[in-house]
């Protein structure tokens, strides 16, 4: 436990200062001598905006030839359910409806078969991109707003799908693109929280679009403030 800790946020250290290479390196040493699906980390950081996407792509095939192409073969447990959502929501940011559709409806099956908190919200964020997909941006809007996590704190803190780093950016960017900058500044500042360790990759996007935001609403200062943040953390010593 300990080291799978200290491996996410040496890895979301990385991802937030735009270390892809030490990044890469990192998640695939560590899959080697021990958990496998640490590499599923590469989805969730390319989502956050790393150019990790040929990675991400070799995860998504490895998982269709080792558990078919709809994923079955993972069974019906939570942590299956998360990978279901990691991979549907890359897919989804591909464009690719037929492989997001499949895993959405694999989810909603296993939600309705076996009621569980954690699968169902995966089930239902996993809706909500596959609605945005498809060009429904006014259903996709409301399903990311409905969307509450609500484990236990120690679930939030630690687990990669739970705090659901993907839906908020989503949801603030959708927010901004619609003519709500004010939204879109609100839902985007909860990535400065110090607790969800899955959050870290997405901070440099988050602002990003807070800048956005904030000079959209004629907050020049603001969005300075933001974008200096930016340089500060790309100038940053290498993590080590």
């Amino acid at each position: 436990a300990y080291d799978w800790g200290a491996f996410l946020g040496l890895q979301g250290l990385m991802a937030a200062r735009g270390r892809t290479r030490q990044l890469a390196s990192l998640v695939d040493s560590f899959a080697t001598a021990g958990p496998g699906m640490a590499r599923a980390l590469f989805f969730l950081d390319a989502l956050a905006g790393l150019p990790l996407d040929s990675e991400a792509t070799g995860v998504a095939q490895f998982l269709r030839g080792a558990f078919g192409d709809s994923l079955d073969g993972l069974g019906d447990s939570e942590n299956a359910a998360r990978t279901r959502w990691m991979a549907g929501t890359w897919y989804a940011a591909q464009g690719d409806v037929a492989r997001t559709a499949a895993r959405a409806a694999a989810l909603a099956r296993q939600a309705r078969a076996q009621p569980s908190r954690a699968v169902g919200l995966y089930a239902r964020a996993l809706a909500a991109h596959l609605a945005l997909l498809r060009g429904d941006s006014a259903g996709a809007l409301g399903a990311l707003r409905g969307l509450v996590p609500n484990g236990s704190r120690e679930i939030l803190s630690y687990d990669l799908g739970e705090p659901l780093p993907v839906e908020r950016l989503r949801l603030a960017q959708l927010a901004l693109q619609r003519g709500e900058p004010e939204e879109a500044l609100r839902v985007a500042a909860v990535f400065d929280h110090p607790q969800p360790i899955i959050f870290l990759p997405f901070v440099p996007a988050s602002l990003e679009l807070r800048a956005r935001a904030a000079q959209a609403l004629g907050r020049g200062g603001l969005a300075s403030e933001y974008r200096d943040r930016l340089r500060r953390l790309a100038a940053a010593d290498p993590v080590r």
